[in-house]
């Protein structure tokens, strides 16, 4: 084993001994386009499964809102602590029907003056409001 691997062990059982087994997790990946599902928090020490997935087609922030913060809308634009301007997008996703938590979104990298890079969504249906919405900030 390297030293590293060896340090990382006694890392998580220092950890462990002082906040409790249940209290050190890691996040893990699960097949799933939807980013609120792309993931599950799972004790560390439950051995690893790999999970073959495909890369998005944008970068996607580790930092996402739960649940997503609605913009307002002016000049035909997202707002939120003044306007955003889009970088990048959109990468639509549209997928969960099948357990009817159906989502349709066009993704889009965007920057504000005072906010750095968010990334945020369009919605594409009716039912659901419609609109603009941050779903996760860049660090």
């Amino acid at each position: 084993m390297s030293p590293e691997r060896e340090g990382l062990g006694r890392l998580i059982e220092r950890l462990q001994a002082r906040l409790g087994r249940e209290q050190v997790q890691r996040l893990a990946l699960a097949a799933d386009h939807r980013p609120e599902a792309a993931y599950r928090i799972e004790p560390i020490d439950r051995p690893a499964r790999h999970v073959d997935l495909p890369l998005p087609g944008m970068p996607r922030p580790l930092w996402l809102l739960q649940p997503p913060l609605a913009l307002a809308e002016r000049a035909q634009r997202p707002w939120w602590h003044g306007p955003l301007t889009l970088l990048a997008g959109p990468e639509r996703i549209e997928t969960g029907w099948w357990d009817d938590h159906l989502v349709q979104r066009d993704y889009f990298i965007a920057e504000g003056e005072d906010t750095g890079w968010v990334w945020i969504y369009r919605t594409r249906t009716a039912d659901t409001g419609g609109g603009w919405f941050l779903q996760g900030v860049f660090g």
